[in-house]
């Protein structure tokens, strides 16, 4: 059924027009006080509130997975979520330029995968994300780990295998570049 809109009031017209108008300039405002904000956030101020922001955007969902696991602290299920929980919260530091802030996380990451992996050692995905923070957290056992995922082959985890390719050979010219780390699907 269409509605004639020639014969709406005037009002009506007038409202749909704000509401419109309010809308447009609701967002325009937005992006101008984000502009503000990333431009004044450039010191360390703006890295120590950066950095408080993204570890409360994380911190209740790791207390309720910690909670969690203290109730049932062999589920696999939750440990992966834990691991997973503290791989995001460093990767999103990592990729704010904090990484000296996410060193000790990607390492509470890759302890909670070890006890994943010691119930479920065929655990690919669990086997790259661990893989993926030695690689991160600049571990020593980065090329073992990256090379048991790439060993794995799993054709799901194609694309992080190739990504793990690159990583396995940048440790062998050296130290870890700093690039841009992925979500727990992979780099």
């Amino acid at each position: 059924m269409a509605i004639d809109k020639t014969s709406s009031p005037a009002w009506v017209k007038f409202v749909v027009i704000f509401v419109a108008l309010s809308f447009v300039a609701s967002v325009a405002g937005i992006a101008a006080v984000a502009a503000r904000g990333s431009r004044s956030s450039g010191g360390s101020g703006g890295s120590q509130a950066s950095q408080a922001s993204i570890a409360a955007k994380h911190q209740q969902t790791i207390d309720a997975l910690l909670a969690a696991q203290k109730a049932d602290p062999e589920n696999v299920d939750i440990l992966t979520q834990l691991g997973h929980a503290y791989y995001d919260y460093a990767a999103e530091l990592t990729n704010a330029g904090m990484g000296q802030a996410a060193q000790p996380l990607w390492s509470v990451a890759i302890k909670y995968y070890d006890q994943v992996l010691a119930k479920r050692p065929d655990d690919a995905q669990v086997l790259g994300d661990r893989a993926f923070a030695a690689y991160y957290s600049g571990a020593p056992d980065a090329k073992e780990y990256l090379s048991r995922f790439i060993a794995t082959n799993d054709k799901t985890l194609a694309q992080q295998i190739e990504a793990a390719k690159q990583y396995l050979a940048q440790l062998g010219g050296g130290a870890p570049a700093t690039s841009s780390v992925g979500a727990t699907s992979g780099p």
